[in-house]
């Protein structure tokens, strides 16, 4: 299991908590990459629907096709967060505030996409005929889950203490 010191720190060979430094360094690579190619996604998907907004509102004015929109902006900004945090040395109080947006920007994205699941399922299997009402509670829902959850990681970071470790990223 890890190894812990009497100061009760974690030894050097498992100082970033589950992972060795070798370990953390190839996650934090993998996420690197995987954030890049999220953004070159989500900035595409953006680009795409900006394009049909503009040459055919009427096809772009659809609730899951802003859902999915949404999501994929709130994937670009937890995207750049995932890059910035891999390369700013922690603890300090962009670590804390990065990762609060992170998490926000998370469950936006999973919120957004569950909603374009609902909304098919509601439109196409049960037949919902006042498609344009079902709008309404749709922003509204995903507003008050967000901060529901965000409330539990804001009082997270409030009272967790910074841990300084030697090879110490926001990430």
């Amino acid at each position: 299991m890890e190894e812990e010191n009497p100061q009760g720190q974690l030894s050097s060979d498992t100082d970033f908590l589950l992972y060795t430094h070798d370990q953390f360094l190839t996650l934090r690579r993998a996420t690197i990459a995987t954030s890049i190619i999220a953004l070159t996604a989500a900035v595409i998907v953006l680009l795409s629907f900006l394009y049909l907004w503009i040459k055919d509102r009427k096809r772009a004015n659809r609730i899951s096709l802003r859902c999915v929109v949404i999501a994929c902006a709130a994937n670009a900004v937890d995207s750049t967060m995932n890059l910035s945090m891999s390369f700013v040395n922690g603890p300090q109080s962009f670590c804390r505030a990065g990762g609060i947006i992170s998490n926000i920007t998370r469950l936006i994205s999973a919120c957004f996409l569950a909603i374009v699941g609902i909304n098919l399922v509601l439109i196409f299997v049960i037949n919902v005929k006042r498609r344009d009402l079902l709008e309404y509670f749709y922003y509204p829902s995903a507003i008050i889950y967000v901060l529901i959850c965000t409330v539990v990681s804001v009082y997270k970071a409030v009272i967790a203490e910074n841990i300084s470790h030697a090879h110490d990223t926001c990430w």
